[in-house]
């Protein structure tokens, strides 16, 4: 009877995590042999046990929903209602006499709002402000040029973020019984079947956990679109990057797909050592790919260097390239050293693309003939896994080859 029943159970506790989580508050849903007979005849109408989190639930306040991360956004309901949380974003479009001078201020009063840039072009700035500075903000940045146009929007997420604390506290409350029912398994194959739905809700959970908080993230946050244009020339404003390699420096960042394999015979490109579990899928004269398993990405390049341009003037160009043409949040700038103690420099920084957080490096390394970038980027948390072997593959390059 226990072969029959104990996997049943583990079907039950899953599919209908939904049905008791709410519940659970006011009493723990203990599984027993009625449970078991509850699923045979939910097998016999055809419906699977392994129903989504939250599925036809008619949700009810969730504890604790009222505690918005951002004051500010969380507008007053009726009497007896929870505050609904709000989403706002704004977008202006100025006509200014200086354009480049303009985006600098705008970047320098977001931060002083206690806000950050989140992206820039050479005509146009977006930005995140605390969402208790938004209106404020607008509003200053408003009298920096003549408004031509002008779009508020404010979206109400409270119903959504409701559905999805609900669906987390039932993913946990299925977790906990999961637990307790391991805990009496006294068979292997019993605890293997617990163990696989374990890990599968586990991964729910922390999906979920995800979404919250970048909800949470928006609701704290409102984001703030200026474009800028002038009646003015400003080709005296625009600062030129002379070299197109170090104009793309962090530019392939936003695209998904690969370049094709293309290959010359071995040993005749840039000369490094692969970081661990990393395969290289391309290579020429001047050129180095490869990747790992986890999007995590590494283009190693070789361009002639030209008079007068030490170490120092490359890394200061990157620099600017990287933070001006492509709004990439420098982090760190680090002394290092390539084969042979040659010595080299890394810039590591982070930049959101479409809602994506991103973690990129660029290792710089000169001779007199020759100028080396090992670029790599990638998900924030499998760079993180990946960077100790990045920098003993940066360390690796051969720069005299």
């Amino acid at each position: 009877m226990n072969r029959v029943v104990f996997p049943l159970l583990i079907a039950v506790l899953v599919g209908a995590g939904t049905m008791c989580g709410c519940a659970a508050h006011k009493k723990a849903c203990v599984p027993d042999a009625a449970d078991a007979l509850e699923l045979d005849s939910v097998i016999a109408s055809g419906v699977s046990p392994r129903l989504a989190f939250g599925a036809g639930l008619a949700a009810p306040a969730a504890p604790g929903l009222a505690a918005a991360p951002e004051p500010a956004a969380a507008v007053a309901g009726p009497p007896g209602q929870s505050a609904r949380l709000m989403v706002y974003e704004g977008m202006l479009a100025l006509v200014v006499n200086n354009v480049a001078d303009t985006i600098d201020r705008i970047k320098r009063a977001a931060e002083d709002a206690g806000g950050y840039m989140q992206s820039m072009t050479a005509e146009s700035i977006v930005v995140k402000v605390p969402a208790a500075q938004f209106l404020t903000v607008l509003a200053g940045f408003g009298q920096l040029g003549e408004v031509t146009d002008k779009d508020v929007r404010a979206s109400d997420i409270t119903d959504t973020m409701r559905d999805l604390r609900i669906r987390l506290a039932n993913a946990e409350e299925v977790r906990t019984r999961l637990v307790q029912l391991l805990e009496r398994a006294d068979k292997v194959e019993d605890a293997i079947k617990i163990e696989k739905e374990l890990g599968r809700v586990t991964e729910t959970i922390e999906l979920l956990k995800g979404e919250i908080q970048a909800l949470e993230n928006r609701v704290a946050y409102s984001v703030i679109t200026v474009h800028l244009s002038s009646t003015l020339p400003q080709v005296a404003f625009k600062k030129q990057v002379p070299f197109p390699w170090v104009r793309d420096l962090s530019s392939e960042m936003a695209q998904e797909a690969a370049v094709e394999p293309v290959w010359v015979p071995a040993g005749r490109g840039p000369a490094f050592e692969l970081p661990e579990r990393f395969a290289k899928y391309s290579e020429n004269r001047r050129q180095a790919r490869a990747m790992n398993a986890h999007d995590v990405l590494i283009k190693v390049e070789r361009h002639d260097n030209v008079e007068g341009a030490d170490l120092a003037f490359w890394r200061a160009l990157a620099e600017r390239s990287l933070t001006a043409g492509h709004a990439l949040d420098v982090s760190s700038i680090t002394d290092v050293h390539v084969r042979r103690g040659i010595p080299a420099v890394m810039i590591c920084g982070s930049r959101e693309l479409a809602g994506r957080p991103l973690k990129y490096l660029v290792a710089l390394a000169a001779t007199d003939k020759y100028v080396f970038a090992y670029e790599a980027w990638g998900p924030n948390d499998a760079f993180d896994a990946a960077l100790p072997a990045l920098e003993r593959s940066i360390a690796s390059l051969d720069v005299r080859r």
